[in-house]
């Protein structure tokens, strides 16, 4: 019933069971496995090799940040390359030249693409000029898009990290800024096999940091899991939200792969968003769009549409929902990852570390919804009211971290919200 949802996302259809995930472990991603180097200097590469290339150095650490420096030899030692940003991508390119990042998406090299059609082995490159812009490396799609994980070079060492195409930052740098390009030279022997099934893992306690619950299969990445009681028995159940069309496919089955309810709803890429508007017991949706939220009231069973606008925060922030004043009403707050800070409509209280996952649920059964972030793999709930300067903290640590997604709800119908993680 209660919720968070952090990011936009992507087409509908639920189901096909038993796809699982590769996770990363305690917090940091786990880099992809590839093939074996097989081009040679300045000719076709596939990704695969692309992105082997980029482990090799990483997997060779310390490989130190040296811009100055063209001293570091690839995995073939076919030739050595500058310890930077753009270096590592002219590496896994394996070009036989040194071009600095703004270089790297000119035409010399790369045609530019939408960041939606982003595959492992292209790049994302920010601003500046000549030296001073940045670049990383795309590897993969995380399960939920706009989620992805990526190779960086910064001012120490080769990284993989995940991050958001449309919110927080990458590498320091305002996400929304970065442009995507493609290697002129590239093969892509890939296809789309790195999109995969949703699986949502779900635990009846917060305490257990195992799932209670049999794995539910529903929706395809890059769709955004959320979770909403939709015809008030009390319980939660998962459901999905497709960006690409802005639309919702909800159930109170999702073990069937069905969606009773199939509606489109704002515009694509909005940010979707679940809460009892109404206090009539049963959950609605809405979406984000800049500082707005768009709150659908007619109910999910009706085929006419009925809408009210709330303006509250600052149109980069992360939205969460929740009934914090506990009048059995769901209003909408945000959480600013910078400064690590919800501003809810009764309250504002720093809790976590920056560009934390803002969570939210009634824990305790009090009727009265509280905040929590997830770091890594650890959710830590706040246990103190909103409105009280006493933190009181429970943490658990559930799921490998990586690049799962955080969810909330009511599994069971016990008054009492827990975690779950769908990856």
């Amino acid at each position: 019933m209660k919720l968070n949802r952090l990011v936009s996302g992507a087409l509908a259809v639920a189901l096909a069971a038993g796809v699982g995930v590769a996770m990363a472990v305690a917090g940091s991603a786990a880099a992809p496995e590839a093939a074996h180097a097989a081009s040679t200097l300045g000719s076709p590469i596939t990704r695969s090799e692309v992105i082997s290339r980029a482990a090799y150095w990483k997997s060779t650490n310390p490989v130190t940040y040296n811009t100055n420096a063209t001293d570091k030899w690839d995995s073939g030692y076919t030739r050595q390359y500058r310890r930077d940003c753009s270096g590592l991508i002219d590496m896994a390119w394996h070009l036989n030249s040194d071009p600095n990042s703004v270089a790297l998406g000119s035409s010399t090299y790369s045609a530019p693409i939408a960041k939606t059609k982003l595959k492992p082995g292209d790049i994302l490159t920010w601003g500046g000029s000549g030296a001073s812009g940045h670049v990383v490396l795309f590897a993969k799609w995380a399960p939920v898009y706009p989620n992805f994980e990526y190779y960086s070079f910064g001012s120490d060492d080769i990284k993989y990290r995940s991050a958001s195409l449309t919110s927080g930052t990458i590498d320091s740098h305002t996400a929304v800024d970065y442009s995507a390009y493609r290697y002129k030279n590239i093969i892509d022997d890939l296809g789309g096999a790195e999109l995969g099934v949703l699986d949502f893992l779900m635990s009846d306690s917060r305490t257990s940091n195992v799932a209670t619950r049999s794995t539910i299969a529903y929706g395809n990445s890059p769709m955004i899991a959320i979770s909403g009681d939709w015809d008030g028995d009390g319980t939660d159940t998962p459901s999905a939200y497709d960006p690409r069309s802005g639309t919702f496919l909800l159930s109170n089955t999702p073990q069937t792969g069905a969606a009773q309810y199939q509606f489109v709803y704002g515009d694509a890429w909005a940010v979707p968003l679940v809460g009892d508007w109404d206090g009539d017991g049963k959950d609605n949706v809405g979406v984000r769009m800049g500082f707005n939220s768009y709150l659908r009231t007619s109910p999910v069973t009706s085929a006419t549409e009925t809408t009210s606008v709330v303006a509250f925060g600052n149109a980069n922030d992360t939205p969460v929902v929740g009934d914090f004043d506990g009048n059995g009403r769901d209003e909408v707050g945000v959480y600013r990852p910078a400064n690590f800070t919800f501003y809810l409509p009764n309250a504002t209280l720093a809790y976590g570390d920056p560009y934390a996952t803002p969570v939210v649920g009634d824990w305790d059964g009090d009727g009265k919804d509280n905040i929590g972030v997830r770091m890594g793999n650890v959710f830590y709930f706040r246990t103190g009211a909103v409105t009280s300067a006493t933190e009181a903290t429970e943490s658990v640590a559930y799921g490998n971290g990586g690049s799962e997604m955080p969810l909330i709800g009511d599994w069971d119908g016990n008054g009492k919200d827990s975690q779950a993680v769908v990856g």
